[in-house]
């Protein structure tokens, strides 16, 4: 038995409906059936009951769920409490964030915040965007960084964050690296290769196929002109031995060595994301609200990768 298995079937209890919990922690509905199904083995008694397509709680699911419902609760508080005792009493403001590249942007901020609340101190998590999501619903997170697509409709709070820009990098034997500035049109007839690390969700989601066509749409290139890859050895690999250009987020510049390649940043692309922070109150913890004050004077148009590199 493991947590996640107890809140999934706190979920499961609550909507009332498999299908219900499956979306809410963004899994499919034959994984949390099977989760509850081995919940129900582990515990030798039917937690809830199957008919026509309809699911009906038992008495000892509502027993169950009183009881795990304190156990979780106690277990949150003591989660706050432990963190706490390992930061020496402080007060700690927990931000999660999907990527590692988010936090090597955000630090240099959260650091200047410490110095400025010397009593805070600020720790980072990482998780996939959907569970980032769940943590922040549940109260394990107070903060999170995330592609603002993702909080629409939500009910959290939220303030926009940072653009992460288009980058192009050119391999330095191109004529192309000669230039001071360059756009998607200058592209035309060169061979590139479109790096995108999350490459298995944007292909589950679909937004590879979006992202696809929008890249023909805008730029001069070809689908024969055009390689996909999810990882950054590869793209290296391809931009060297078949001078092609690498085009990729700008939050991933801190992975890749700029050695025998020129980078262009590229403003107002359809490849731009904009990131936001998202919190759900700040009744619970008193910092979010001097830190979401301090985050807001940060002018992130003039706050490029490069500075949070320094």
């Amino acid at each position: 038995m493991n947590l996640n298995k107890l809140q999934y079937f706190m979920s499961v209890y609550e909507e009332g409906s498999i299908t219900a919990a499956a979306k809410k922690h963004f899994v499919s509905q034959v994984a949390m059936s099977q989760q509850i199904m081995s919940l129900e083995e582990e515990l030798g008694i039917k937690l809830f009951l199957r008919e026509k397509n309809r699911l009906y709680q038992t008495s000892a699911s509502h027993y169950f769920y009183e009881e795990i419902r304190k156990i979780l609760k106690s277990y949150d508080k003591l989660v706050v409490d432990i963190r706490n005792y390992a930061n020496d009493n402080k007060k700690l403001l927990r931000i999660g964030v999907n990527y590692y590249s988010l936090y090597e942007w955000i630090k240099n901020y959260t650091r200047q915040f410490e110095k400025l609340f010397q009593d805070v101190s600020i720790t980072f998590e990482f998780y996939p965007s959907n569970e980032l999501i769940i943590q922040l619903d549940k109260g394990f997170l107070d903060i999170i960084i995330i592609w603002d697509e993702y909080v629409k409709n939500l009910g959290f709070y939220s303030q926009p964050a940072f653009q992460s820009r288009s980058a192009v990098l050119v391999p330095c034997k191109s004529p192309l690296s000669h230039r001071e500035s360059l756009s998607f049109d200058d592209l035309k007839q060169e061979k590139v290769v479109i790096l995108i690390e999350e490459l298995p969700y944007y292909k589950r989601t679909g937004h590879l196929n979006s992202l696809l066509n929008d890249f023909y749409r805008y730029t001069p290139l070809q689908k024969s002109d055009v390689a996909v890859s999810g990882n950054v050895n590869e793209a290296l690999l391809l931009s060297s031995e078949e001078n092609r250009v690498i085009i990729t987020y700008e939050d991933k510049l801190y992975k890749i060595s700029l050695t025998d390649i020129r980078q262009y940043l590229i403003d107002n692309s359809f490849m731009n994301n904009q990131f936001a922070f998202a919190w759900k109150d700040s009744d619970h913890n008193n910092v979010i609200k001097p830190f979401i004050n301090f985050i807001s004077q940060v002018d992130w148009t003039n706050s490029s990768y490069q500075h949070s590199r320094q």
